[in-house]
């Protein structure tokens, strides 16, 4: 639900082949509306002091709608809320240098503008809050230093003072509270996969434990069992019956512990402990935020 929302959030900036059926659609709606006989109702009792009411599709939500309104922040001189703008720019991984002022943190309006185009438009529509990141980030564009910037910012605040500088807003906030969950998601699933290997593996130990203790055991008694009746078979053997003379008997051989039986007999009843597979710790470079384990409820 959260990828299909955040899809169609980036496709209101950039969306060039849904922009285009998009505006096929309005334009045969158009001519529908047209064709309908609407157009020759003017001077009308119904229509005279009225203004044009045609019966053109509402789209509360287009592709590329609020493409223009970003691209006209160039012709600004001066803009307020600059974080906004450092912290979309910061979150598709541009340079400080790029935007900023020489030496500083402070943006360079001058410089910014220049990089508001389709290649912004695009990094925008490729950015995917999902999954491994294993790229090399800058500090300042690391998760904890965007979330500090957008903390700083209120969402009302920033849509009274200009609605396109909202809109960016959300977007990069909504990227970011996503990157956030993602990267928590994965890692309390990671968790509970080596906690499951630990546990297996005690489990493992336990039984490898118990199967020596009980060999330990079994022999013990076969081997005093079978010296008892070895005694028994000797002192027998030591006595002829009447009548007979003494003659050499043959020595008893002495039977080996019976480990196949003893191994199938423990399995059955202790079935093997089946291991998972060591598991791989993902790499998010770009997420420099505590992490306190699944236990503690994530980040």
């Amino acid at each position: 639900m959260k990828k299909s929302r955040f899809r169609h959030l980036t496709q209101t900036f950039y969306d060039p082949e849904g922009f285009l059926a998009h505006q096929k659609q309005v334009n045969r709606e158009r001519e529908r509306a047209g064709a309908s006989g609407h157009g020759d109702r003017a001077g009308t009792p119904n229509s005279v002091n009225r203004p044009d009411m045609s019966d053109e599709k509402y789209h509360p939500v287009a592709p590329e709608q609020w493409k223009r309104g970003v691209s006209e922040i160039v012709d600004r001189n001066i803009i307020k809320m600059s974080r906004v703008l450092q912290s979309l720019f910061y979150l598709l991984r541009y340079e400080r240098e790029e935007i900023c002022e020489t030496g500083t943190n402070k943006l360079d309006f001058k410089k910014a503008k220049k990089l508001i185009n389709d290649n912004m438009f695009k990094a925008m529509s490729s950015y995917n809050p999902f999954g491994p990141n294993k790229q090399e980030f800058k500090e300042y564009q690391k998760i904890s230093f965007l979330k500090k910037y957008l903390d700083s910012l209120e969402d009302d605040k920033v849509e009274e003072y200009d609605l396109i500088m909202s809109k960016l807003y959300k977007w990069v906030s909504y990227a970011v509270e996503l990157r956030c969950e993602d990267v928590v998601a994965r890692r309390d699933a990671i968790e509970l996969l080596k906690k499951e290997r630990e546990d297996a593996i005690a489990a493992d130990a336990e039984r490898t434990a118990k199967k020596e203790a009980e060999l330990e055991t079994k022999t013990k008694e076969f081997e005093e069992k079978v010296d008892t009746e070895l005694a028994k078979a000797a002192e027998e053997a030591s006595q002829p019956e009447e009548g007979e003379e003494a003659a050499a008997k043959p020595e008893i051989e002495r039977p080996p512990f019976p480990q196949q039986e003893f191994d199938v007999e423990f399995e059955a009843n202790n079935p093997p402990i089946d291991i998972p597979m060591e598991v791989e710790q993902d790499l998010d470079n770009d997420y420099d935020l505590p992490y306190n384990g699944p236990a503690a409820g994530g980040d």
